[in-house]
């Protein structure tokens, strides 16, 4: 576990500095995890960890592909996926998406430029709901502090599972 916690820190702290999550950290995260499940319970658990690392791909890949997050997000889901096993992934997941959400509310009340991103996404679902039409969903990326990275609330419940408190 001690590999996941140090690959998450670097993916946060690059993360933070530059927006990205790179290739190599994750490349490292997956292939340590499989590694990882091999030595502990040989092909098995490595085939179990592969198709773990496949759900969440599935599960994260239509959100990504809406905008809802980015694709180092899913990619270092996929490496703590590696490393977990179901029903602590599970749990893991659900906190992040917890501590994600009080970040969102906490981003709202301190930035007026999220409380006009919450209102041009109410908008936009009234529209979609009542006019049954889906127009681009126009992401602002110049405005950085709305962006809520999904790798700190990560790191975070990764921390609370490894430490028993989850």
């Amino acid at each position: 576990m001690v590999i996941l916690i140090c690959v998450l820190m670097i993916a946060v702290i690059v993360d933070i500095t530059s927006y990205k999550i790179p290739n190599m950290c994750i490349a490292v995260g997956i292939l340590t995890g499989f590694i990882r499940a091999f030595s502990l319970g040989g092909v098995e658990a490595m085939l179990r960890a592969a198709g773990l690392v496949v759900i969440v791909f599935a599960i994260g890949y239509p959100f990504y592909m809406m905008r809802g997050i980015g694709a180092g997000d899913v990619k270092l889901l996929m490496v703590i996926a590696c490393y977990l096993p179901k029903e602590e992934l599970k749990i893991c997941a659900v906190t992040t998406m917890l501590i994600a959400g009080v970040a969102a509310i906490l981003k709202m009340l301190l930035y007026r430029e999220s409380r006009e991103r919450f209102k041009y996404l109410l908008c936009y679902l009234r529209k979609l709901i009542w006019c049954q039409t889906l127009d681009t969903y126009e992401v602002n990326k110049q405005n950085k502090r709305c962006v809520i990275r999904l790798s700190v609330p990560m790191l975070c419940s990764v921390l609370l599972q490894v430490g028993g408190i989850l």
